[in-house]
């Protein structure tokens, strides 16, 4: 990409993902990250940000993490309403 155009849409759809082919969990493993889904979230959504400053960070750039927490909130609420409506 050139510095100065503006990146075209990405949009993370079903066919989009299935692109990247499959990933098969076992029963037993789907129950346990059920079971602690309520911190694994929050886990995953604070090591990302942080991998995003790190990688921010050796680019010379500065991210606002107050930003940066509001879209993965955002990003958060959109996979779980999609996840909601997958399994209706």
């Amino acid at each position: 990409m050139r510095a100065g155009r503006e990146p075209e849409r990405l949009v993370l759809d079903p066919d989009f993902l299935r692109g990247f082919g499959t990933l098969h969990v076992s029963l037993y493993l789907w129950r346990e990250l059920s079971r602690f889904a309520a911190w694994i979230e929050p886990v995953l959504l604070t090591e990302w940000q942080r991998l995003m400053e790190d990688y921010a960070a050796r680019q010379d750039r500065a991210l606002d993490p107050g930003v940066l927490a509001r879209a993965l909130q955002f990003s958060a609420r959109l996979l779980h309403a999609r996840a909601d409506a997958i399994q209706a």
